[in-house]
């Protein structure tokens, strides 16, 4: 994605660049941004962008967007245990029998209930059913092979062959929308 901000102080830009560079960074997405300080400059490259924020309101407002979408909490009710945790820490989640292990970057909870469950409340958020037993979050996805994915920190996760076309496109639709695939 290509953004560019437009203002009358070269110094709050800067710090408006850097913030919502962090951010996308943060949320996985790739982002180019570019600023302005000279109206007629902004006006010959325009067709360049994707968005082009030209008030001071706006860019905040668009800043605290990014920040509450990277930021996004998730709640699992288990029996009577509640779980919260962010959505972007969520590895994978994994059955076992009518549990769950959810598998987070740091650690990993065990929840009563059937993956069945948290299957629609988790493909909103951007993640992928690779097998029966699987659920992957899309944005830890390294690679994908024919029987696995990858995700970064290393981890396998196996895709059944009858969901590999499945798993494949969705991963490709979900990466178009974030501008990370043509």
């Amino acid at each position: 994605m290509r953004i560019a901000l437009y203002g009358k102080k070269m110094e709050s830009l800067k710090q408006y660049k850097e913030s919502l560079e962090n951010k996308f960074n943060v949320c996985g997405k790739s982002v180019n941004i570019d600023y302005y300080t000279d109206e007629a400059e902004i006006k010959d490259n325009m067709q360049q962008y994707d968005l082009i924020v030209l008030s001071n309101s706006l860019l905040h407002e668009f800043t605290q967007s990014i920040s509450d979408e990277s930021a996004r909490n998730i709640t699992f009710v288990s029996g009577k245990k509640i779980e919260t945790c962010l959505v972007q820490d969520i590895l994978y989640v994994e059955a076992e029998l009518k549990k769950v292990h959810v598998w987070k970057k740091n650690e990993d909870m065990l929840l009563s209930i059937p993956i069945s469950k948290l299957e629609g409340l988790l493909k909103k958020e951007g993640f992928i059913k690779s097998h029966r037993s699987y659920i992957v979050n899309s944005t830890h996805i390294s690679s994908i092979t024919k029987d696995t994915i990858i995700l970064d920190n290393g981890i396998r996760i196996p895709v059944s062959k009858y969901r590999i076309k499945e798993v494949r496109e969705e991963y490709l639709t979900l990466m178009k929308r974030k501008g990370q695939y043509q």
